[in-house]
């Protein structure tokens, strides 16, 4: 069955193709995707096509869906299984975006056994076995060294071996066991790092736990690969062998470097940004989020 036949089965049809103004538009608009060559964005814009017309796209408090809408976050949201194709997405068949943050209710027991409940704003999110649920306000003019479509996504990779916990379905022991032993040194040193109020080389939203620090580390693969392979290059020789990209090369094949340090960013000590704060993004519910700048 085809891919729009089956949408046509189970929604009542099939998605509208995109017209080529809009994918340029789309490449145009995103940093994440400027250092890619011709042959890669010839690549990603053939996967984003498949993802396009395996899943639906919804919108929430009266946005209105656009094409251009549709190709940016299918392009950012294929970019790190480029490589990989997109067996790893199989459990996302839907993606809802919002105008902008959204709020939902939140609930989890601490280490001392209390219950807690609080209501709180988010910019993106992403259902272990449902929708990845994102802020198109947040995905079009994203924060300097971010990017909550790849953040989110990067969840749903880390979910396709069953379990959201900062280790991927990696192809072979060999790999699982430099993965473990890279990522686990990594994860303990940065969490060291934000409970001292130290500089780090990543968000400190990655603190929080193991998957927030995997979704984390990748979308800053992409965004800042320069902090990935200066603060934990064992990792960054691990994502480059498990995504089958290198970044970093790609700057230097074109000549592109930083003129900014992504630290430097507005992010204080405390964890706070000149804009807002980002709050504890654990849920025991089966989600994974990224708070919105308050």
């Amino acid at each position: 069955m085809s891919a729009g036949a089956w949408l046509r089965r189970r929604f009542g049809q099939a998605p509208s193709p995109v017209e080529e103004v809009h994918w340029a538009a789309a490449f145009a608009a995103s940093e994440v995707l400027r250092p890619l060559d011709d042959a890669e964005r010839w690549r990603l814009r053939a996967l984003a096509d498949t993802f396009l017309a395996t899943r639906r796209f919804d919108t929430a408090c009266g946005l209105a869906l656009a094409d251009g809408m549709r190709a940016r976050v299918a392009l950012e949201a294929c970019l790190p299984v480029l490589e990989l194709g997109l067996e790893d997405y199989r459990r996302v068949r839907n993606v809802l975006l919002y105008p902008a943050g959204f709020m939902v209710d939140q609930s989890w027991t601490d280490d001392a056994g209390v219950e807690h409940a609080r209501e709180a704003e988010l910019v993106g999110e992403a259902w272990e076995a449902g929708p990845v649920i994102l802020a198109w306000d947040d995905v079009a003019a994203p924060l300097d060294g971010t990017n909550v479509v790849v953040h989110e996504f990067a969840h749903v990779l880390d979910a396709a071996n069953g379990r959201t916990n900062g280790f991927p379905a990696l192809g072979n022991a060999a790999s699982a066991r430099r993965w473990t032993d890279a990522f686990t040194a990594a994860y303990a040193d940065h969490v060291a790092r934000v409970e001292a109020g130290d500089d780090a080389f990543l968000d400190d939203y990655g603190a929080e736990d193991e998957a927030e620090f995997f979704a984390v580390i990748v979308e800053t693969f992409f965004t800042w690969p320069e902090n990935v392979a200066e603060g934990y290059p064992a990792v960054y020789e691990a994502l480059v062998d498990y995504l089958r990209q290198d970044p970093l090369a790609r700057l230097a094949r074109d000549g592109n470097t930083r003129s900014e340090d992504p630290r430097d960013d507005g992010m204080r000590d405390d964890g706070t940004r000149d804009d807002g704060e980002r709050d504890d993004g654990r849920r025991d519910d089966g989600t994974r989020d990224r708070m919105a700048p308050r």
